[in-house]
């Protein structure tokens, strides 16, 4: 049987730091033992025949991991009937139980086999294997079936693949076999079971979980032959986390827990969009979350650019290889241009240059002789929000420029041999721009892992660099020029030291390399005051999906598709994410003459010309206190935010509340109020684009802006709150042309005294 990590009824992790100290103790009795145990103990209770039963086989598993490959020793005990609920096998873990009774043992090697569930004096042996370079301690019986060969796998489904065929002590297929599969939690709580009749050599079936479970108890009995197998199966890495709140008062009920993660420290464990997690009581039963940003490049198409300097690293003249992962927000209309990259200033006439053009993507190369090659792909498979990975090659030997998309070469085109490329002597590498003007042709959309180097790869290393993906590594062996993750900064991670300045980029994305994986839990029963609450976070093999729009899933921007896991109203207190072309029917529009409400390309976007309030206010209302939080994409104009209402009809022009923006003001009326009394002014608070929120508490209020950092700031003026409340969002324009675009909005608990309880990372198992 396969075994993983698994923790049992009554076991401790002290266990595991002792294991060398009990595999030396019965390793030392194992001999004078064996006859002991066939002998003495024929009459004795089941607590003393069950400790011998397990001290023999544990002894005897201990004692061939000293042996070659190969070997086999033999044991034997008398067996006082197994409860096979309680009895298994779990890697290096061995547990058996009868009649109330319990024995367990910690086993120094990973053990296949059965457990024989009848009474009587048995027989066993203990062969070592080899399997996939790993020791493994194979335990089998003189009985019909010694060995029940079975592997497992879950899929995106939530159904337990399996494959199992039962052997003879010679290898050999046993047919005609009846048997039982039953699948528990490790609270022996039975999950799902199936019968099986008359299989016949290698079976496959799969049994239907209804959900995920972080990990499981399986046992497969064949109750005609009187044997089980046991195991327990987890499907990845875990991380234990305690959320301590330290404050006088609980959280609200539910409540949504912020917790940030190093995701780079698990990468070699995670997908590269983070698809494999999921999080759980200890209980296994799963926690609603909602992931929401990590640390991928995102450029806004009107200011946003890197600029890596003028290193003459960046300027290989001879071979070089530049790829790079782009996820478009929106693609140029034919016959405009968006760049990727360049190395020039000169309008294309000497340096490198990367750009969409439509449904085009080009490549252009200048030469010493001022000649200039295109590679250019056309109507190729680069769509808005979906990952697309270019790699573009050239080489002076050959002559050859070489295009690939997704690791297929869709382009080459030859030059004159022997060409060198020349650039501008005071040119900078640019990323997401050809020039530092904004010229509205700057890249519009997110961007990864940017490498660069002075060696031409092979369409073996091309495709090498696709399929390690979005958090993938430079290719061992080749002359790194300099490698930009994008994961938080532009820092060259080459060692060369051509670190990036940053011009209006936000870091918000996803990718397994972030070092900064933001998640939203929703705990539907809170943390009560001074106290804490462990759970844990369930790290499954890559290539399994947990996102399901229901209890795991990721902002709407992340997906390939937009919103395709967005389970955001499923755990938060009020979410809107205008994914389709109308307002939802839990939002009341204000539209006052010479403004517009616009939904569409998966966001929000409001205007108005006129000196009056326009945007949107929620039907319900939300018990206070909560914090509104919108993920603004475009502010312009004189003032644009998020508001509270207070009022019992929120579906007139005017109404009482107000805004948090560039500016305040009254909506009740009087005039436009500059800054928020000398705490937020125009120039102190210079909002463009970003996560923008508001706290509302029972007395006062707080303004929380975030962009990769928390930053509060006060109001000095405090309104009275009531206990529930209507929320609003929009733009109030005191001048012409006012804009504001949203990509999500949402309502978060406040946490008790505005303090989120700290996350404790233990340790991965």
């Amino acid at each position: 049987m396969k075994a993983y990590n698994c923790k049992s009824k009554g076991q401790v992790s002290l266990e595991y730091l002792i294991i060398i100290g009990i595999g030396l103790l019965i390793l030392s009795g194992f001999l004078a033992y064996t006859f002991y145990y066939s002998t003495a103990y024929n009459s004795a209770e089941n607590g003393q025949a069950l400790s011998l039963m397990v001290n023999s086989i544990s002894g005897a598993v201990n004692y061939i991991g000293s042996q070659q490959t190969g070997s086999t020793t033999t044991f034997t005990f008398d067996s006082p009937g197994l409860n096979i609920l309680d009895s298994y096998t779990c890697n290096n873990y061995l547990i058996l139980a009868s009649n109330g009774f319990e024995a367990a043992a910690t086993l120094n090697l990973p053990v296949i086999g059965e457990l024989p569930v009848n009474t009587g004096q048995l027989s066993g042996q203990v062969a070592l294997l080899d399997v996939s370079g790993h020791q493994v301690a194979k335990v089998s019986f003189d009985l019909p079936v010694s060995f029940i060969n079975v592997s497992y796998s879950f899929n995106s489904s939530n159904f337990l693949l399996y494959n199992l065929n039962f052997l003879s002590q010679t290898g050999l297929d046993v047919n005609n076999i009846n048997f039982n599969i039953s699948v528990y939690t490790l609270d022996n709580v039975l999950i799902a079971s199936q019968n099986e009749t008359a299989v016949t050599g290698n079976f496959s079936s799969a049994i239907n979980l209804t959900r995920t479970y972080p990990e499981v108890k399986i046992i497969v009995t064949v109750p005609s032959l009187s044997i089980a197998s046991s195991e327990c199966f987890i499907p990845g890495k875990q991380l234990q986390i305690t959320l301590l709140n330290p404050e006088s008062i609980g959280t609200s009920i539910p409540f949504q827990q912020m917790l940030q993660i190093n995701s780079s420290s698990y990468a070699q464990y995670e997908a590269q969009n983070l698809q494999d997690i999921q999080f759980s009581y200890l209980n296994s039963t799963i926690i609603p979350s909602w992931l929401e940003s990590g640390d991928l490049a995102t450029f806004n198409g009107e200011s946003s650019f890197a600029n890596m300097g003028q290193s003459l690293l960046l300027k290989p003249a001879n071979s070089v290889t530049f790829s790079s992962w782009i996820d478009p927000k929106n693609l140029p209309l034919s016959g405009n241009i968006s760049y990727l990259f360049s190395d020039s200033f000169e309008n294309g006439s000497r340096g490198i240059i990367g750009y969409l053009n439509g449904s085009t993507l080009c490549l252009t190369i200048a030469f010493n002789s001022s000649a200039k090659e295109n590679a250019c792909a056309n109507n190729i498979n680069i769509t808005t929000y979906n990952w697309t990975n270019y790699v573009w090659t050239y080489s002076a030997a050959t002559g050859n420029l070489i295009l690939y998309i997704d690791g297929n070469e869709l382009n080459t085109t030859t030059s004159r041999d022997g060409e060198l490329i020349r650039y501008p002597s005071n040119s900078n590498l640019l990323l997401g721009a050809m020039n530092t003007s904004s010229d509205n042709t700057l890249f519009n959309g997110t961007m990864s892992n940017v490498q660069m180097y002075s060696t031409l790869f092979s369409r073996e290393q091309v495709l090498q660099l696709y399929e390690e993906g979005l958090a993938g590594t430079p290719i061992a062996g080749t002359d790194v020029l300099g490698w930009w993750s994008l994961a938080g900064n532009l820092n060259d991670l080459s060692g060369n030291g051509d670190g990036g300045i940053n011009n209006n980029i936000l870091f918000l994305g996803i990718g397994s390399a972030s070092s900064d994986t933001v998640y939203w839990l929703k705990l539907d029963d809170g943390i009560k005051a001074n106290s804490e609450l462990i759970i844990d976070m369930n790290i499954y093999p890559a290539s399994y999906n947990m996102l399901n729009n229901r209890t795991t899933g990721e902002a709407p921007q992340i997906s390939e598709k937009y919103g395709s896991y967005d389970d955001g109203a499923d755990v938060f207190d009020g979410y809107w994410n205008f994914l389709g072309s109308s307002v939802s029917s839990s939002l009341s529009q204000i539209n006052p003459p010479g403004s517009s409400i616009t939904v569409g390309n998966n966001e929000i976007q409001i205007n108005t010309t006129t000196a009056d309030y326009a945007g949107l206010i929620s039907n319900a209302t939300f018990p206070t206190p909560f914090i509104l939080e919108a993920d603004v994409l475009k502010l312009s104009g004189a003032a644009a935010g998020i508001s509270q209402q207070t009022i019992s009809n929120p579906y007139g022009t005017n109404f009482d509340g107000y805004v948090f923006s560039k500016y305040y003001y009254p909506l009740s009326g009087g005039t436009l109020e500059g800054g928020l009394t000398g705490v937020l002014t125009s120039t102190s608070f210079n909002f463009t684009t970003g996560l923008m929120g508001l706290a509302l508490i029972n007395a006062s209020s707080e303004l929380i802006y975030r962009n990769d950092t928390i930053t509060s700031f006060r109001n000095e003026i405090s309104p009275t709150f009531l206990s529930s409340e209507y929320i609003g969002f929009g733009i109030y324009s005191s001048s012409p042309s006012t804009s504001l675009t949203l990509r999500w909005v949402r309502v978060v608990s406040y946490p008790p005294n505005g303090i989120m309880p700290l996350a404790i990372i233990g340790n991965l198992v």
